[in-house]
């Protein structure tokens, strides 16, 4: 995979090997090209504070928004917690299918127990 953010590579040198389709290399080009952008303000003169006080502006921005689109999620209804967890580790890597279910199984069984003590 060609990179054309010199900051990610080394990044990603690290990750090539796994192919575990859980957004390794996206969140690897993403921080070069945010690093990239970085350098480019810097060289404009543009104060490292100002470019920090912006990641925060853009990080609560981003906070809201997926506020506003995320969903509840019942922690009383085991079929909502099963495909929510379900989702969570469909893209992780698990040598057997058993893996898998009994992950989901046990992630879905301990949200129900901590759900009842609360």
């Amino acid at each position: 995979m060609l990179l054309l953010f010199a900051y990610a590579s080394p990044i990603h040198e690290t990750q090539k090997d796994i192919e575990a389709g859980d957004g390794t290399t996206s969140v690897c080009v993403i921080a070069g090209a945010l690093l990239n952008a970085c350098q480019a303000l810097l060289e404009k003169g543009i104060h490292p504070t100002q470019i920090s006080e912006s990641f925060m502006a853009a990080l609560v921005k981003a906070e809201e928004i997926l506020q506003e689109v995320s969903t509840p999620l019942d922690l009383a209804d085991r079929e909502q917690l099963i495909h929510a967890v379900d989702t969570c580790l469909s893209s992780k890597v698990c040598h057997w299918y058993l893996c898998r279910v009994a992950g989901i199984l046990w992630c879905v069984s301990a949200a129900l127990s901590a759900s009842s003590l609360c």
